[in-house]
């Protein structure tokens, strides 16, 4: 009997084991899947970084040990710059770096600044997430003022500054579908680099660097979803000497928001997953700015202002030559306001209108099309302790979401209507300043979307015809009787006389 239940008492410890086990493998084949971007860091100080250990072969760097464990060592007294780009990953030094063709070398700017520097570290895998908010960590660790850079070449003016302070300097793109052409978008990168290490070794300046990018060029392989995900991650190790599988696309909507600074500190946060503009009648002529909103930095926000009461977002474009585009300067500006209710004794943040103006010049300078669009935004509010959300907003009814009240009816004329502005956002999502408490992220969002829906509707009114037909049913069920009279066998018998 004991030897029994000894048996069986070992057997299932046995099977928490495994289960333990299996559980960690999945734990640690789910980690390889995290998108990660290298970080490298140099610095003019020594001896910056030399108590603190590397982190492991593997290891993915969190936003949190990023900040706790590389960034505070940096000294607030020195100049803080940050190179960053669209898209990096290991694989790019190796395919286009030391081990590429002769005098091929994308990234000798680079490597010449880490070998040159008293200080330098390379983290070759940090989490996406933390490096696309390197910019908003390090403007809280500087005492000075922030600077973005996105005019090349650099002017040194934006480097030479007496006081300490933080320079982002956005490179141009690199996504490109030819990897020659990506090649010499990132040796121009390197080139720019070079030019300001030279510009700041000259000045004689203090300075600590930092080269990343938003995302990764590379995603890991494998798929993400499916009953086959354990098996494809488990031969990850295996596939280094095979040849490199064509990586999955990033997933749509996986772009950073935008952050809009009130001196040092985030003000406004503005995110969608698409951002689309239209003109006229054409369907042609509609223009994604989604990636240079989000991801390549062509957007200029500097004309955006923070207040206690109202925010305005301002969004410049300029310089949009697109051929099925007939703009080549577009605005958009979204108001937000902010107000006290004593009913609730709440303060709530309403988005109250968007404009849209667009303006095409020619090579001459001179204006050949203009036209401003004033929406109204309406039943667009939430708490301020809350970030705004809403699935669609769109200046015509095709969407599930908020529609735009346009100045154009439907009566307008022809000539109206070709300087009618069209405007979509799929995912949006903004946030005011009264809701930033985690930094860069966004708050918990109070979405647009009304609890009677159209499809609500269609469900209750469908539920209450027939809860009708069933109750009308059961009253015929119940109103159902039987025969209380029935042929008497006592009785005498029907006689019926046939005739002739």
């Amino acid at each position: 009997m004991a030897s029994s239940a000894t048996a069986a008492s070992a057997s299932v410890r046995r099977r928490n084991v495994a289960l333990s086990l299996c559980l960690l493998a999945l734990c640690q084949q789910r980690c390889l899947c995290v998108d990660q971007v290298p970080v490298l860091l140099w610095s003019t100080e020594s001896s910056l970084w030399s108590s603190e250990p590397p982190p492991h072969v593997g290891h993915i760097v969190s936003e949190s040990q990023l900040e706790q464990q590389f960034l505070k060592p940096v000294p607030r007294s020195q100049l803080l710059l940050l190179f960053i780009q669209d898209k990096l990953s290991v694989d790019d030094f190796t395919r286009f770096g030391a081990f590429a063709k002769r005098n091929e070398n994308a990234f000798s700017s680079v490597q010449t600044a880490l070998k040159s520097s008293p200080s330098s570290l390379v983290l070759p895998a940090v989490d996406w997430r933390a490096a696309s908010e390197l910019a908003s960590k390090l403007s809280q660790r500087t005492d000075g003022a922030v600077t973005e850079v996105k005019d090349f070449p650099v002017p040194p003016a934006s480097l030479t500054r007496d006081s300490p302070g933080l320079t982002v300097v956005r490179l141009p793109a690199t996504a490109s579908a030819s990897e020659e052409a990506r090649g010499r978008a990132l040796a121009k990168n390197d080139d720019i680099i070079g030019q300001v290490m030279k510009l700041l070794e000259k000045g004689g300046q203090s300075f600590t660097a930092m080269y990343t990018a938003s995302r990764p060029s590379k995603v890991p392989t494998g798929n993400d979803w499916g009953r086959d995900e354990l098996a494809a991650d488990w031969h990850v190790n295996r596939q280094l000497l095979q040849a490199a599988t064509k990586a999955p696309p990033a997933p749509a909507g996986s772009h950073a928001p935008l952050v809009v600074q009130n001196g040092s500190q985030p003000c406004i946060l503005f995110w969608a997953r698409r951002l689309l503009v239209g003109f006229g009648g054409s369907a042609a002529a509609t223009y994604d700015l989604t990636n240079a909103t989000f991801v390549s930095g062509l957007v200029n926000s500097n004309a955006s202002a923070c207040h206690a009461d109202n925010s305005t977002l301002v969004l410049s474009y300029s310089n949009l030559r697109i051929s099925n585009l007939p703009v080549t300067n577009l605005n958009i500006e979204i108001t937000l306001s902010q107000r006290h209710y004593p009913v609730s004794n709440r303060n709530w943040m309403t988005v109250e209108q968007l404009i849209v103006e667009a303006v095409n010049e020619t090579a001459g300078g001179t204006m050949s099309w203009n036209a401003t669009e004033q929406y109204a935004v309406r039943w667009a509010s939430n708490p301020s302790e809350f970030s705004y959300s809403c699935g669609a907003v769109d200046s015509e009814p095709r969407h599930s979401g908020m529609v735009l009240m346009g100045s154009f009816g439907p009566d307008a004329s022809p000539a109206e209507r070709q300087r009618q502005i069209h405007f979509s956002i799929e995912g949006f999502q903004i946030q005011g300043s009264a809701a930033m408490r985690n930094g860069t992220a966004f708050a918990y969002a109070s979405d647009c979307t009304s609890f009677f829906t159209p499809a609500i509707w269609m469900g209750l009114v469908s539920g209450f015809v027939l809860l009708l037909v069933l109750t009308y049913a059961l009253h015929m069920l119940s109103s159902i009787k039987t025969m209380d009279r029935f042929d008497d066998p006592k009785a005498p018998g029907l006689s019926i006389p046939q005739t002739d």
